[in-house]
């Protein structure tokens, strides 16, 4: 069953001035976050660890540019889905304020940009996922794999998102923290992605961001995760059109919560 959750704004828009950036295991370039970021945890109540059944914190950036050793601006979404609940999150309104509508109140800061996004929990980020790069495709669709270990996440993976599509559409979109693409060979996880044109018949109903959440792993009890095993691409084509029929419609935000409404 696929959850829909409602998302709350954490901080509209940041400033990202330029850092050192760790090693990224012996690479040339920088494959991870830079090393004064905080981590992403519950606003309220901190650091918690991950319970089946409880609410867990997830965290999702939007930059303006792929290159974290230079200066930046993002902003930051967070969502608290029920770990091991096979969840989704749409960001409404991010097609057309981030790209479509040049009148916006950020179009002025994304216009013309590669736009990136990461997730991250806990102290864990995952690499980064074009959205649109900058000239005509958009990337609308995520799905991150948490991974977990006794409550604590050890990394966040990118899932197959070019099912979403099928191989006409199908695009290498992840990068490193250098925003240098990536091979799965590299990466470790697959590294495609799903495209339609901006001015595609696709769009015209929406190209928002829409993320997918799985959790893999053990939780805070040592119980084992089973979400991972519902998303879409441990499942044969043929079973996606069902899938996608059962979905919950989507959650629309209240004014007042949503900053590109």
């Amino acid at each position: 069953m696929v959850a829909i959750n409602k998302l709350v704004w954490w901080s509209m828009l940041c400033l990202w001035m330029p850092v050192a950036a760790q090693d990224g295991g012996g690479d040339d370039v920088a494959t991870e976050p830079p090393i004064e970021w905080g981590g992403c945890e519950d606003p309220v109540n901190g650091k918690k660890f991950v319970t089946i059944g409880e609410k867990t914190t997830i965290c999702l950036n939007i930059a303006d540019g792929a290159d974290w050793s230079e200066q930046r601006t993002y902003m930051r979404v967070h969502f608290q889905p029920i770990a091991d609940e096979y969840s989704r999150f749409l960001v409404p309104n991010s097609f057309q304020e981030l790209i479509e509508d040049t009148g916006s109140r950020v179009n002025n800061i994304f216009a013309g940009k590669n736009i990136t996004v990461h997730a991250a929990s806990q102290t864990a980020i995952s690499f980064q996922k074009i959205y649109f790069d900058g000239y005509e495709k958009v990337f609308p669709f995520l799905t991150a794999i948490v991974d977990v270990k006794d409550g604590v996440v050890q990394g966040i993976a990118w899932d197959d998102a070019s099912i979403f599509c099928g191989l006409r559409k199908k695009e290498p979109n992840t990068l490193d923290y250098a925003g240098v693409e990536g091979s799965e060979k590299r990466f470790g996880q697959p590294v495609d992605g799903c495209f339609f044109f901006k001015d595609d018949k696709e769009c015209e109903k929406g190209c928002d961001l829409l993320l997918y959440v799985v959790w893999t792993g053990t939780d805070a009890n040592g119980k084992s995760f089973m979400s991972s095993s519902y998303r879409y691409s441990a499942f044969p084509p043929q079973e996606w059109g069902d899938r996608f029929s059962n979905l919950v419609p989507d959650v629309e935000l209240p004014e007042d919560l949503n900053p590109l409404d």
